[in-house]
C-alpha cells in the first residue's frame, strides 16, 4: 500500500484528521483504504484447510474403490462388495459436499470478488479497551462504500427492505 503515490502522506494525515463524510473520499483514500471481507487470507486459509481434509480422506482405499467404480461405470466385469460401495459412496458424497463448499470461496479468490468497498468516513478516535480477558482492543470505526457487485437484497424480519441501491 504504502508503494503508491502519496499513500505514506495520505495515511499520516488521517492519523489527525480521519476522513469525514463532509468530504467525498479522494483518489488516494479509494486506493488506499480498500476494505477485503473475507479478507485474501482467511479465504485461502480456508481453502487449503478444505483441500487437507478432502486429501486425508481421499485414503489408498478410497482411490482403490474409485478406480474400480469408475472401471464397472465404462461396462468392465468387476465387482465391490455392497459394503465397500457404501461406504465409497459415503466418502464420494463427503468430498462432494467439501468441493461444493470450496467451490465458491476459489472462485471469490480467483475473480477478485471479496473485495467489499472503500472506506469513506472513520471515527478518528482511537481508543483502546479491555476485554472480559485482560486484553487491549482497539475501538473505532469505520464507513465503507461496498462495492455495487457485493450488495444483495436484504429483507429483514419486519420486511423491510435493508439496502436499497441508489
Amino acid at each position: 500500500m504504502l508503494q503508491i503515490e502519496g499513500a505514506a502522506t495520505a495515511l499520516s494525515n488521517w492519523e489527525y484528521g480521519p476522513l469525514r463524510l463532509e468530504h467525498p473520499p479522494s483518489t488516494i483514500a479509494r486506493q488506499t483504504l480498500k476494505v477485503d471481507h473475507p479478507s485474501l487470507g482467511d479465504l485461502q486459509h480456508t481453502i487449503a484447510e478444505i483441500d487437507g481434509i478432502i486429501d486425508n480422506i481421499k485414503t489408498e482405499e478410497f482411490l482403490e474403490l474409485e478406480a474400480t467404480q469408475r472401471a464397472i461405470d465404462e461396462g468392465e466385469d468387476m465387482w465391490i462388495p455392497e459394503s465397500a460401495a457404501r461406504r465409497y459412496k459415503g466418502i464420494a458424497r463427503q468430498i462432494s459436499d467439501l468441493e461444493a463448499h470450496r467451490r465458491p470461496l476459489a472462485t471469490m479468490r480467483d475473480d477478485g470478488s471479496y473485495f467489499l468497498g472503500c472506506v469513506v468516513a472513520g471515527s478518528g478516535v482511537y481508543g483502546i479497551q479491555k476485554n472480559d480477558a485482560g486484553q487491549a482492543i482497539s475501538m473505532d470505526w469505520a464507513l465503507i462504500d461496498i462495492a455495487p457487485g457485493r450488495l444483495q437484497r436484504q429483507m429483514h424480519g419486519d420486511g423491510v427492505d435493508g439496502n436499497r441501491v441508489k
